[in-house]
């Protein structure tokens, strides 16, 4: 299989170093390994010039937002599949065997991607479990990003088909380019933890990128869209008037908190309490589990030799 791995970077200091170590130690050995420095002003430069292997391609642009970065590197790879990568994140070791196992069995993948987990100090606390099917994936779509975007292959020629990233969504353009190949793509993800993310702390959705967001779904709900999807859009994205406003999908327990929610004060509406409440259970579970040992055992292995 012909592949490509695809890591922008802009500004990654140090953390730079271990991105690459990651790819570098790979179980899977055949790829290219395009490294685009998006015009970074620190010692990104310096981090990546000192490693010497000669799957590494490297290309330096002036700063153009990662948005391009990708388009750019999409348009200078060798590869028929892109594997992404973020410059400060980590791939555990088997993570792109696997994938290109998953792909040399069903080359109808445009899109594959795996559970991941989140890292602070290069030490897991939370593991998210996406959905795994296709059908299920574009149902999910629908309200929010399954997809681990940086741990995805992507098969070149269908993002090229439908116009590679668009700039115009800058921060959200992964998902803009799952929404908008809801028609086209075959997606699927790996239930195992393949990939770590650093995590800076809380992001934020500012209110530009809530009222996108809210554009966005509603505007792919036609394709896979119901009255679920629709009702759950609107609490993520949308006001509480917006959500009073449609009927109720069903009668259970999450629909019905959420209803009754609508009607609290909208400095405590917007908290959403209930996904306040699910990411902790998330980052609760994932502390007594003999995963999380496992992954950080792995994670010292490729930061330390």
């Amino acid at each position: 299989m012909n592949l490509t791995v695809l890591m922008p970077v802009y500004n990654g200091g140090e953390k730079t170093k271990f991105a690459i170590k990651s790819i570098l130690k790979q179980t899977y050995k055949d790829f290219e390994f395009l490294i685009v420095n998006d015009g970074s002003t620190d010692i990104t430069e310096e981090v990546i010039l000192s490693f010497k292997d000669s799957r590494i391609n490297y290309k330096k642009i002036e700063h153009l937002g990662i948005s391009n970065a990708l388009n750019y590197g999409i348009n200078n790879s060798s590869g028929d599949y892109i594997a992404r990568m973020d410059g400060d994140d980590i791939s555990l070791l088997s993570r792109l065997e696997l994938q290109v196992q998953e792909i040399k069995k069903d080359s109808s993948i445009s899109i594959l991607s795996n559970w991941y987990a989140h890292m602070k100090n290069y030490k897991v606390f939370r593991v998210v479990q996406t959905p795994l099917s296709n059908e299920q994936i574009k149902r999910d779509l629908l309200k929010q990003s399954v997809i681990c975007h940086a741990s995805s292959i992507l098969k070149k020629s269908d993002i090229i088909k439908i116009g590679l990233y668009n700039p115009e969504y800058e921060g959200l353009e992964d998902y803009e380019l799952w929404l908008r190949g809801l028609n086209e793509f075959t997606f699927k993800n790996i239930p195992q933890v393949l990939y770590c993310v650093n995590d800076y702390g809380k992001k934020e959705i500012n209110k530009n990128n809530k009222q996108i967001l809210f554009d966005l779904t509603n505007k792919y709900l036609s394709l896979y869209g119901s009255a679920e999807t629709k009702f759950d859009s609107t609490y993520l994205y949308g006001n509480k008037e917006q959500l009073r406003g449609l009927k109720l999908p069903k009668l259970n327990l999450k629909y019905l908190f959420r209803y009754f929610y609508s009607f609290m004060p909208k400095f405590i509406y917007n908290k959403k309490i209930d996904l306040w409440l699910y990411w902790r259970m998330l980052i609760l579970k994932t502390m007594f589990s003999k995963q999380k040992s496992e992954i950080n055992k792995e994670i010292k292995e490729i930061i330390s030799n």
